[in-house]
């Protein structure tokens, strides 16, 4: 079992041995790197105000061993060799970036011409989440209302805003300008509507393709979670 871990500092054990498996990949696998710079890179988390940049590092590592994964030269081992394929993406990305990868993904999945076909859609899980009481799991996008749009049992919410509320929340969250709000809704805008229509020939904003449409211009988010909540309960009924 895999899981994605933040690491703030190096002053845990468990995050000082993941550290030490980075630097050792970052020298072995990327040798143009500064040694130097990686030789800091503890440095550079437990002292965010000596280099005036707060540091956040993510790894992804296995469980029961702590051991770090998933690198783009890995391809599997023993009788998987080769069977694995990695594209590792920055935790920001364009959808262009976004959009070339997943073609690249889907090309490789063309070519081994498998029998079945299991997708991780990026979940959130529902438990304990206040627009969860589903008993299964909350998607949000990556399509998921045109994969499972005949799955049963599937709700599929739409939520909308006018763009002056959009920008309002964008600009308090992100902590942008107004213009820099903009730009961001747009890009994500552009990307969606990209995405959907280049790989379901559909328009991601047509109402018709989801069960209810919540503006939440006068709603909060514990509003239109209850809203969610009990329309889900009356289709499960």
């Amino acid at each position: 079992m895999f899981q994605i871990r933040r690491i703030f500092d190096d002053i845990l054990p468990r995050n000082r041995h993941a550290l030490e498996q980075i630097q050792e990949i970052l020298r072995s696998r990327f040798r143009g790197l500064s040694q130097a710079n990686i030789a800091k890179i503890p440095d550079l988390l437990r002292n965010p105000f000596k280099y005036d940049f707060r540091s956040i590092l993510y790894v992804t590592e296995i469980q029961a061993s702590g051991k770090v994964r998933r690198f783009a030269h890995e391809r599997g081992e023993g009788n998987g060799a080769g069977f694995n394929v990695n594209y590792p993406l920055p935790e920001q990305i364009d959808a262009k970036t976004y959009l070339e990868t997943l073609s690249r993904a889907l090309s490789h999945i063309g070519h081994f011409r498998p029998r079945y076909l299991v997708v991780c859609l990026g979940l959130d899980t529902a438990k304990g989440d206040p627009t969860g009481s589903w008993k299964s799991i909350v998607i949000r996008g990556r399509g998921s209302q045109f994969i499972l749009k005949d799955f049963p049992g599937a709700f599929h919410v739409l939520i909308v805003a006018p763009i002056e509320v959009r920008v309002k929340r964008v600009m308090e969250s992100l902590k942008l300008n107004e213009e820099g709000a903009r730009k961001e809704i747009a890009r994500f805008d552009d990307g969606s509507r990209e995405f959907v229509k280049r790989y379901f020939k559909a328009n991601i904003a047509d109402p018709i393709n989801y069960d209810i449409v919540i503006n939440t211009n006068n709603l909060s988010i514990e509003g239109a979670a209850s809203i969610i909540v009990d329309a889900a309960h009356l289709l499960s009924d």
